[in-house]
């Protein structure tokens, strides 16, 4: 048996080490999966039950030999966890001591030994962690690294009496690292402020009696008391009192809320104004906002092609480009018939410049920038693969009810087709006395539309997903669904099923038909502006594909805008439409499907992209699909598309500004055009701007 393990990993900034990292724990045995995400400060481990007891101690070990700054606490000890004052300002005051004496030194001090001894003293003050690092490294037999390549550069200047740069670009390799470190905690703040909206405690409800109990164990059916101004800690249904909610954190909804006695609130949201008691509908690991921490969290598992593309290519870039300095250091020379020192400070640039931080760091930054931007926005994407499939779709299918209609179903008529047998009330009791045994919205809709007492004996129900449902009511066979339903039941048509063109359910008794009932929905209010934006996206095919009937989606394509409209297809009918355009796409394009009900599942799991509505999606079409819009606005789809469009636009700059840039001093060392100040801003410098670049993301959710 195998378990997992998430840690909360700080003090590393670098893609590099964390991939060290990685590398040197997957190494032991009995482990199976290693993954740092350092955006996020997260490092999960996959390992043998064998290792249960000692993991801990073991993994520890492991990080603070490859890196001594780091701090690994395992999650659930993370709250307690504080940075020491040292471990935020020792680097400025080190980079500040170091700049003093240089300065000192070189304007002041005329003795060349006393001035070489101040030199060495403000390089090692900056750069003793630095040199230590490479020194630990190359006696394990890591060579390639980013402490290797920049000891030996300065290291190597000072060799060449070039003392006074060799220091500054030490100092300015830390100065760049320092605030490299911040901008990656500026993007993780953005992406976890989520987090925010787990309530710790609760206040459960025991008699007269009030307990204060650690919100996860809080268990369905306990009575909770939520006060004025506090958060729901899990989802409920209120029992007692009224109130208006806040919903902005969860759904990004502006306006309050009102909500009464029989209504469900979900977690996260805030009470604005009365004392209400509710019942826990869900323990909090089913939570609502349980549900969005994990898709958030889970989401650096699912590497983008480009970023995993990017740390292959660093893999090799480096070396290549080492072995081009030792080249330029040892053969050029000979060539050329010129002093070795003129080349082995050109060898040097060659070496500070050869370091992939900038591509190795911006990638995964500028995606989780997109993910954090587009979480505050509320819709929740569970990898960096669905940023980049997301910039590239061009087929949308979207499902009708409850996605691109509100879901909320009304019943608008009930019909019996025979008076004298069964009157309407009578189609309508039978009809919802099986329809609570099914989880949809026309159910929903039959059942709370009943306003009398449901009290029948029920036995024997069967769900036919997509058709309709069947079983014994009070001794009696009954049978509720569609008009293919029921023919494939065996029962006669009746003259009155022809006219009802617009009939959704037609209810039988003892394998009669005897009834049916209309039911009416509302589009969604963005649902024709999202088409529109969707075509002005260039996302051009745009079709529904729905199991209602052939008059309703016609009325709903029409009124969105949509031209192409698939009717009364089943669960497996909808994912052979979906397997089709799939098969038809053009190259390097997407396909993504929008759904929310249990049939839609299988569709949203095979899809390119699979996007549900979060707020009345069923827990089965959320857990399949790679994107979920909280708010259920459709608005937030053609949001998603530009956001990713976006990220990967400046992602695409990122890593052309820092190879350009890169080759270009390299190129200019060769003619002695560069020096290793230019060589520093072209490593950290251009990943500081790589950064940068990338944080624009989260600048604006809504775009």
């Amino acid at each position: 048996m195998s378990q997992t393990r998430t840690y909360t990993i700080s003090g590393i900034d670098c893609q590099h080490c964390a991939l060290k990292i990685e590398k040197e724990v997957a190494k032991m045995n009995g482990i199976h999966d290693s993954s740092i995400n350092i955006v996020q400060g997260r490092f999960d481990i996959t390992y043998d039950d064998t290792l249960a007891s000692r993991i801990d101690q073991t993994v520890m070990s492991i990080v603070r030999k490859i890196e001594k700054r780091a701090q690994i606490i395992p999650r659930e000890q993370s709250s307690a966890h504080k940075k020491k004052f040292l471990t935020t300002y020792i680097v400025p005051l080190r980079v500040f001591l170091s700049v003093a004496i240089l300065i000192v030194t070189h304007f002041l001090v005329t003795n060349n030994s006393l001035s070489l001894i101040l030199y060495i003293a403000a390089y090692l003050i900056s750069g003793y962690d630095v040199l230590y690092k490479a020194v630990r490294n190359i006696l394990k037999g890591e060579w390639f690294d980013e402490q290797f390549l920049m000891s030996i550069a300065t290291v190597g200047a000072f060799f060449i009496s070039q003392y006074a740069e060799a220091t500054a670009v030490m100092a300015f390799y830390q100065v760049g690292e320092f605030f490299q470190s911040k901008a990656v905690n500026h993007s993780r703040n953005a992406i976890t402020a989520l987090f925010e909206m787990k309530v710790d405690y609760a206040d459960v409800l025991h008699g007269k009696k009030v307990e204060r109990f650690p919100v996860e164990q809080v268990k369905i059916g306990d009575h909770i008391i939520v006060k004025a101004g506090e958060k729901f800690p899990v989802d409920v249904k209120i029992t007692k009192g009224s109130t208006s909610v806040d919903l902005r954190a969860v759904t990004g909804e502006s306006k309050p809320i009102p909500v009464k006695e029989g209504d469900t609130v979900v977690s996260g949201a805030i009470n604005n104004s009365s004392v209400i008691e509710a019942q826990a509908l869900r323990i909090w690991e089913d939570s609502n906002v349980a549900k969005m921490m994990r898709m958030v969290e889970d989401a650096g598992k699912r590497k983008a092609k480009t970023e995993s593309f990017i740390t292959r290519f660093s893999h090799y870039y480096t070396p290549i480009v080492v072995f081009s300095a030792l080249f330029v250091a040892l053969v050029m020379p000979l060539i050329t018939s010129t002093p070795y020192q003129t080349w082995i400070y050109r060898a040097l640039v060659f070496l500070v410049v050869s370091c992939p931080c900038a591509l190795v760091l911006s990638v995964p930054l500028g995606i989780f920038a997109a993910i954090g931007s587009l979480s505050k926005s509320k819709v929740l994407v569970k990898g960096g693969s669905f940023i980049e499939s997301m910039s590239k779709v061009d087929t949308i299918v979207f499902d009708k009810t409850g996605t691109i209609t509100d879901g909320e179903l009304r019943v608008r008529t009930v019909n019996s087709f025979d008076t004298s047998r069964l009157t309407e009330k009578m189609v309508h009791y039978f009809s919802a006395s099986l329809e609570q045994f099914a989880n949809h919205v026309i159910s929903r809709a039959i059942v709370s539309s009943y306003n009398f007492d449901l009290s029948p004996r029920v036995e024997q129900v069967t769900e036919y997903p997509g058709r309709g449902i069947e079983g014994y009511v009070d001794g009696r066979k009954v049978a509720v669904g569609n008009l293919s339903f029921m023919k494939e039941l065996g029962i006669n048509e009746s003259p009155e099923m022809e006219t009802l063109n617009d009939c959704d359910i037609f209810m039988s008794v003892d394998s009669v038909i005897a009834g049916s009932i209309i039911l009416e929905d509302s589009i969604k209010s963005g649902a024709k502006q999202t088409v529109d934006e969707l075509r002005r996206l260039h996302v051009h095919d745009i079709s529904i594909v729905s199991g209602d009937s052939g008059h309703n989606v016609e009325k709903v394509a029409s009124l969105c805008g949509i031209d192409t409209f698939s009717a009364r297809k089943l669960p497996e009918q909808k994912l052979k439409i979906v397997e089709e355009k799939m098969a038809k796409k053009k190259k390097n394009s997407f396909v993504a499907f929008v759904g929310d009900g249990i049939n839609d599942a299988p569709v949203l799991t095979v899809s390119d992209i699979g996007i549900s509505m979060g707020m009345i999606g069923s827990q089965s079409a959320v857990e399949s699909s790679d994107i979920v819009i909280m708010g259920d606005d459709l608005k937030k789809i053609p949001l998603a598309i530009r956001k990713s469009r976006h990220a990967m636009t400046i992602i695409k700059e990122n890593i052309f500004l820092a190879i350009s840039i890169k080759i270009l001093v390299m190129i200019l060392s060769l003619f002695g055009l560069s020096t290793l100040w230019m060589a520093v801003f072209a490593d950290t410098g251009v990943a500081l701007l790589a950064v940068a670049n990338s944080l624009r993301i989260l600048r604006k959710s809504d775009m």
